[in-house]
């Protein structure tokens, strides 16, 4: 039924087929997920969750780094043989960058310690290292079209975080079963990710053209990394200043919001935008195609931002009768966001043309400039209620992601095929 869904939605014969494939299986365990939140928002106080945003927060933005942003170039190679390397190099940096994370660990703990429980710091590095490893390993499974594989990833991935986040919950309930079970979640599927490797991935890590090769995709690190520590941080810093400012309790309300309308839109958008990622590496010359596709995409999933924003307003009753009482203002959260979530779908879905189109300084002013924007808001809001700021901050998003989306259509309409080392 959701493949049949997907099927005549979406249009498109390659494409949609890869869309399918990712999206098809991690929706089941989405679907698994959305089942399971009122039990698990039962199990767990508000602040418990708050604990977890935060740490989510933390290691997504500590994520962004850990491959150095070569995890995103692993597409661009027009030869497997190259590729494969700059995968070894993704894979090295999320080891190196892990263990440093350990070492100031002990630094880090007294800082972050009214954000959550000392053990959640002393996961981060563990977290980081699984997740960065298979988000490297993903892209590859991207550039080799393997959607079928990453929908089944997904699957085990949300199975996981459920699964322990359940027994943590059933064993006493308090932040760390929460957060072990993000961890598992982020980081199950590695291994059926680590088998669409051949062999030679181990001599790959002694090839002599390993440090050449990084010098080529230099830019990934110098300019996609600075733009992805700015886009990730005006995502993630509202938590972190929600939980600061107003307690743990209105972050796990915000984090309940996150993960029940939040979740499952971020899931299709993600799908989309790999499966379109990968039509592109194909042919980048082909632009009367990818307009075509990019323009069939945008338009189908504009369509959804309708019932979005209706679920949106519905979400405060949804949340009362679902959830308890207790998570009533989660509701609320939820439909101030919908717009933004709304508006995001089609953004993300396909703003990472950019990427293939080699327009990384773009995408570094475009999200430098976002981050100036939330800052700003924090900056004008910090005195007003939360709803308030969560307001202000979801029109803002919500303006930033639409501008996002027209531009990456600009830079379609003017596309020149891509010479790699320059932007």
């Amino acid at each position: 039924m959701m493949r049949a869904f997907f099927a005549s939605f979406l249009g498109g014969s390659t494409l949609r087929r890869n869309i399918i494939r990712i999206v098809g299986g991690a929706a089941s365990g989405q679907i698994i997920v959305l089942l399971t939140s009122p039990l698990i928002a039962r199990l767990y106080t508000p602040a418990d969750f708050g604990s977890l945003a935060t740490y989510a927060s933390l290691l997504s933005i500590l994520l962004v780094a850990v491959n150095l942003r070569y995890d995103l170039a692993i597409i661009r190679p027009s030869n497997d043989d190259e590729a494969l390397r700059v995968l070894a190099i993704a894979l090295v940096c999320a080891v190196v960058f892990s263990l440093i994370l350990l070492t100031i660990v002990p630094v880090l703990v007294p800082l972050i310690s009214t954000l959550m429980p000392q053990i959640l710091a002393w996961l981060l590095p563990l977290g980081l290292l699984l997740t960065g490893i298979y988000q490297a390993l993903n892209y590859w499974a991207v550039r080799r079209s393997e959607g079928g594989v990453i929908g089944q990833t997904r699957l085990v991935q949300s199975s996981a975080m459920v699964g322990i986040q359940l027994l943590g919950g059933l064993s006493g309930g308090t932040a760390l079963g929460l957060g072990l079970g993000y961890i598992a979640g982020q980081a199950a599927g590695v291994g059926r990710l680590f088998r669409l490797l051949p062999m030679r991935l181990w001599i790959v890590l002694t090839h002599p053209e390993l440090l050449s090769t990084a010098l080529k995709y230099r830019q990934f690190p110098l300019l996609s990394l600075p733009s992805g520590l700015a886009n990730i941080a005006a995502l993630q810093l509202p938590t972190l200043f929600v939980a600061h400012n107003y307690g743990l309790g209105v972050a796990g309300w915000l984090a309940l919001a996150q993960r029940i309308l939040g979740g499952p839109l971020d899931l299709l958008g993600a799908g989309v935008s790999q499966a379109f990622m990968s039509e592109l590496s194909r042919d980048q010359s082909d632009t009367i195609t990818i307009r075509k596709l990019f323009d069939s995409v945008a338009r189908r999933l504009a369509v959804l931002s309708f019932p979005i924003i209706l679920i949106g307003m519905a979400c405060p009753t949804i949340f009362t009768l679902v959830f308890g009482p207790t998570w009533r203002e989660s509701g609320i959260i939820a439909a101030l966001l919908s717009m933004m979530y709304a508006s995001r779908l089609l953004s993300n879905a396909l703003s990472q043309t950019l990427i293939i189109l080699d327009k990384l300084k773009w995408m570094f002013c475009l999200d430098l400039l976002r981050l100036s924007l939330v800052l700003a808001v924090f900056a004008i809001f910090n005195s007003y209620t939360y709803i308030v700021l969560i307001c202000a901050y979801s029109v803002v998003m919500s303006i930033s992601y639409i501008a996002y989306f027209m531009i990456a259509r600009l830079a379609l309409q003017h596309h020149i095929p891509m010479i790699v080392g320059k932007s």
